[in-house]
C-alpha cells in the first residue's frame, strides 16, 4: 500500500468499472442525470445513467440543455441542482412519538447515513462544500448530523473543460481545476480516443484496479478469500500488475485514507 499520488489514464469505458467498484463496496452512486428538461443530481446505477452527450446553455435568465456532437459524459457546467440536499437535507427526522395504549411511545429519527459517493462534484462546487464544513462541522458548534453524512461521502471530482454564461470560478479563485477535497479527480479528454486523466493521493488502488481490468475477476464481485477464510471483509482481485492482492475493499481503504 502506498500514498504517492497516482495519475493515470482511463480510457471511457473503464469509468463504468471505477463506479462499479464503489458500488459493489456498498457506496451508494449520486451524480448528474438528465430529468425534465435539466441535468439534476439524483441516485445512479451506472455511467450509462450520466448525460452523455448533453450539454447546457446558460446565460442570466437562460437554461436550457442540447445534445453535444460527441459523446462527452460531463460536457456540462453547474446546473440548477446542490449537493447541499444531500449533505444537509431540508428536512431531517429527528424523532417520532406514536400512542398506544400504555402511553407514549418514542422512537429515534433516521439511521446512520447511508454511504455516498458523490460522482462529477465540479471545482467550485467543493469551494462551497468547504464553506459548508466551516460552519456546521469545523466551528464552535457542529451540527452532528451534517458531520455523520459528510464522514459518510466520498467525492470523485471532474475538472470543468467549459465555461458557462454565469460561471465566476477563475474570479474567485475556486477552479477551473479542483485543487483539493476530492477523493478522486477526473479530467474528460476528447480530443483523439475518449478517455479520463484520474488523479489522487487517496484512491491509488482504486484507480489502478479500474485500470488495469475489464470485466474481469474482482471488479464488483466478492468472494471467500483463501486467506481468510472469509472471516474478514475483504476482495480477493483478479490478476493486477501481474499479480494477486489481497486487502480489504480498495474503495474502503480509500475512505479511511482520505479521513485520516
Amino acid at each position: 500500500m502506498t500514498n504517492d499520488p497516482l495519475r493515470c489514464t482511463l480510457p471511457a469505458v473503464r469509468l463504468d468499472d471505477l463506479l462499479g467498484l464503489l458500488r459493489a463496496d456498498g457506496w451508494r452512486l449520486v451524480g448528474p442525470r438528465v430529468r425534465d428538461g435539466a441535468i439534476v443530481y439524483d441516485e445512479m446505477s451506472s455511467a450509462a445513467d450520466l448525460p452523455i452527450g448533453w450539454t447546457d446553455e446558460q446565460a442570466p435568465g437562460v437554461y436550457r440543455i442540447r445534445k453535444r456532437d460527441d459523446a462527452a459524459a460531463f460536457g456540462y457546467v453547474v446546473g440548477p441542482h446542490s449537493w447541499k440536499r444531500f449533505l444537509f437535507p431540508p428536512s431531517h427526522t429527528i424523532w417520532s412519538a406514536k400512542k398506544t395504549e400504555s402511553g407514549i411511545e418514542i422512537h429515534p429519527g433516521d439511521d446512520q447515513p447511508q454511504r455516498t459517493a458523490f460522482i462529477g462534484v465540479r471545482a467550485c462546487e467543493l469551494a462551497a462544500i468547504a464553506v459548508q464544513d466551516g460552519v456546521l462541522m469545523n466551528g464552535k458548534f457542529v451540527d452532528a448530523d451534517y458531520k455523520a453524512r459528510r464522514e459518510n461521502t466520498l467525492f470523485v471530482a471532474v475538472n470543468c473543460g467549459q465555461a458557462g454564461g454565469t460561471c465566476f470560478c477563475v474570479s474567485m479563485n475556486t477552479g477551473p481545476k479542483a485543487r483539493g477535497g476530492y477523493d478522486i479527480a477526473l479530467t474528460e479528454v476528447l480530443d483523439g480516443e475518449h478517455r479520463f486523466v484520474a488523479e489522487s493521493e487517496a484512491a491509488t488502488d482504486v484507480l489502478r484496479v479500474a485500470r488495469k481490468t475489464r470485466g474481469g475477476p474482482g471488479i464488483g464481485r466478492r468472494r471467500r478469500c483463501r486467506r481468510c477464510s472469509g472471516r474478514e471483509r475483504c476482495v480477493t482481485y483478479g490478476p493486477v500488475d501481474g499479480y494477486r492482492r489481497h486487502s480489504r475493499s480498495a474503495a474502503t481503504q480509500l475512505r479511511e485514507r482520505s479521513l485520516g
